[in-house]
């Protein structure tokens, strides 16, 4: 039994084994944020699967649901979620109607105060999510993001984010399509 919390995995048989990506998933700790993307059927989900089933870190997982497509109601989803890992989160569902700005401020040090070790938030299918501010939010969470916590985005679309800055400064790992080829 693992010592590692590994809550909301999808549970997928019969993949194969992708050594060199494998490999290139095991830097996501040194990074906050990652990005899976590419068009449907390419191995995303199958990828961060086989990483979050191996990687010696808690692993959240959460999977956006077509219902989800308002930030809001995929927040209050994402901190049910967190519960694996930062027991009493989900006290802060009260200042869901808070500005984005103080959501994202009282998440990342709630975060911050209760997240000891490494733990990779991994959100599936960002791109069901169409507010208009979705990658604004998603910007901003990064920045405020804990250092123990990695953020790994799994999507069909990259999202519209200061992609150069994060390369940069070494918060981004992005794995694209051409990546996911056999």
């Amino acid at each position: 039994m693992s010592k590692y919390i590994k809550s909301g995995i999808p549970r997928l048989s019969g993949l194969i084994q992708r050594e060199h990506l494998l490999a290139r998933t095991s830097e996501i700790l040194d990074y906050p944020l990652t990005i899976i993307s590419s068009a449907t059927g390419c191995g995303k989900t199958a990828l961060a699967s086989q990483f979050a089933g191996q990687i010696e870190a808690d692993v959240v997982w959460h999977s956006i649901s077509q219902y989800e497509q308002d930030l809001r109601v995929f927040l209050l989803a994402l901190i049910q979620d967190l519960e694996a890992v930062a027991p009493d989160i989900q006290s802060l569902r009260v200042i869901m109607q808070q500005p984005i700005e103080t959501t994202i401020h009282e998440i990342t040090t709630y975060l911050r105060e209760n997240v000891k070790r490494d733990v990779v938030i991994v959100i599936d299918d960002w791109h069901f999510i169409t507010t208009a501010d979705a990658d604004n939010w998603l910007q901003q969470f990064i920045t405020a993001l804990p250092q123990k916590c990695h953020l790994l985005l799994i999507s069909r679309r990259v999202p519209e984010l200061k992609m150069i800055e994060l390369i940069a400064t070494r918060r981004l790992l992005n794995i694209q399509q051409q990546d996911l080829f056999f």
